[in-house]
């Protein structure tokens, strides 16, 4: 079975803050002093079983001396894939109704 998109993007997120957070030299615990996070959070976002919101993220990366986009970097098109098999864009799908308009 597949696993499901979010759950291959936590796992990547939270590597990531866990490797910055490792160079920073500090533990769970102080990362969530300094993010003002229960530790138990950090603990789960770092083994990509919870799916942080935004502000938890930019808490994280200000903490550690970063950006979110540092944080989430690692994040490609390989990982998110739409929940149906065709794949469609915001470009094709003008295009599209460019093209059913007549124009």
């Amino acid at each position: 079975m597949n696993e499901p998109e979010h759950h291959k993007i936590c796992r990547v997120v939270g590597a990531r803050i866990k490797e910055n957070r490792r160079k920073v030299n500090i533990s769970q615990l102080d990362l969530a002093e300094l993010a003002q996070l229960h530790p138990s959070i950090i603990g789960k976002i770092e083994r990509g079983v919870s799916n942080p919101k935004l502000d938890t993220l930019a808490r994280i990366a200000l903490a550690l001396d970063t950006t979110v986009s540092e944080l989430v970097q690692d994040i490609t098109a390989d990982l998110v894939q739409p929940k149906a098999k065709l794949r469609v864009s915001a470009k094709d799908l003008l295009e599209a109704r460019k093209a059913a308009s007549g124009e």
